[in-house]
């Protein structure tokens, strides 16, 4: 199970780095696979808040939770070869997560929910230890490998932002610990 840092994580995310405003990346991928967002999107946030989704620029995103109009931002930064850092900025707190695709052999949504503003999932990966790491005093740590999403992407858009993801990131037996 993914520990409750990073579950608040990945409820308040949203996408990724792209080289041009049409084009999207891997990060951007995999921010849609891992987090359920992009741009335009409506995302859960804080477990059962709904908040809107923009791209301000390649890698920055923000939006603003709509019950209480709070804003915040997220850079997701490729920064090694599959290898991708989220960082999420709300109320003056940062928190980050690392992502390693190169770990991961399949991503599956599963039990999907309607609710009023989108659909519930939970994000199943299968793979190597270490594909998502949260901090815990200052060291990286295995967060897990699942994660509760709400989104309103479809299940086909989250299939093929996890099918981009492993097509860039490949999986690799070497990294399996």
């Amino acid at each position: 199970m993914i520990r409750p840092a990073l579950l608040t994580l990945s409820v308040l995310l949203a996408p990724t780095a792209a080289h041009a405003a049409d084009e999207l990346t891997t990060a951007d991928h995999l921010a849609a696979m891992t987090l359920g967002v992009a741009d335009g999107a409506t995302v859960m946030v804080l477990g059962s808040e709904a908040a809107t989704v923009e791209r301000t620029a390649p890698g920055i995103y923000g939006g603003v939770v709509q019950t209480d109009g709070t804003a915040y931002d997220l850079t997701f930064v490729e920064t090694d070869p599959c290898v991708f850092q989220a960082t999420f900025a709300w109320q003056g707190e940062a928190f980050s997560i690392q992502f390693h695709p190169h770990n991961m052999q399949s991503v599956d949504f599963v039990s999907p929910q309607s609710a009023a503003e989108f659909t519930r999932y939970r994000v199943q990966l299968t793979g190597a230890p270490a594909m998502v790491l949260s901090q815990e005093d200052g060291e990286w740590v295995d967060a897990g490998d699942t994660s509760p999403i709400g989104t309103t992407l479809t299940l086909e858009q989250l299939e093929a932002a996890a099918q981009k993801v492993l097509e860039a990131c490949p999986y690799s037996a070497e990294t399996e610990s």
